[in-house]
């Protein structure tokens, strides 16, 4: 199952180590990816998405949508490395 998140439940899966989610980059942890958004996130929302196996979260996708596509959170400009996060 997929689901969207918000900023703040990201951040719960991250303070939340029973999770056991891979967070081995700067530019995939929650403060990093809200403050990107904060200051060049476009009009319409993020799309934090939340997948779920026999509902146990085995990863997110930290997605926006530009121009009918999606793309990581983040600018190509500003982050050397653009992933999801997976447990």
């Amino acid at each position: 199952m997929i689901k969207t998140e918000s900023f703040e439940r990201l951040e719960s899966f991250f303070l939340n180590k029973n999770f056991n989610l891979d967070w081995n980059c700067l530019f995939i942890l929650p403060l990093w990816l809200k403050t990107w958004w904060d200051t060049f996130g476009e009009n319409n929302g993020p799309e934090i998405l939340a997948g779920y196996r026999q509902g146990k979260l085995i990863g997110i996708a930290p997605l926006r949508i530009q121009e009918k596509t999606a793309r990581f959170i983040g600018g190509e400009n500003v982050c050397d490395y653009q992933d999801m996060i997976v447990a």
